[in-house]
């Protein structure tokens, strides 16, 4: 068995937690930068800042492709295509059981 959790970042799960989970299951940690939030660009861990630049995605037509106005972050397609990746990939895995760790969206 397993425990995946995304790389340290500003945004990603406390490592003591993953730590934690990881000893009382006596699990291999291991760490997977592409399971972390979606990036706000220059806009992260600034939501007063965010919120007067964010340009809304529209109410119909393509949503996932939408620039929200801030330089450096990624779409909601680029978001999911990098968390999909790496699902794809723990799931080809031959370990029967396999623990992800993280937190946000």
């Amino acid at each position: 068995m397993r425990c995946r959790s995304e790389e340290n970042s500003s945004t990603s799960a406390p490592s003591g937690i993953r730590e934690e989970v990881a000893g009382l299951l006596g699990v291999k940690l291991i760490l997977d930068s592409r399971l972390r939030e979606k990036s706000y660009g220059e806009a992260e861990g600034m939501p007063q800042w965010l919120e007067r630049r964010f340009v809304p995605p529209p109410t119909v037509g393509e949503r996932m492709d939408h620039d929200e106005g801030v330089e450096g972050a990624e779409t909601k397609a680029d978001w999911a295509q990098r968390i999909y990746a790496a699902m794809d990939e723990i799931l080809q895995s031959s370990c029967a059981h396999q623990i992800i760790v993280t937190h946000g969206g």
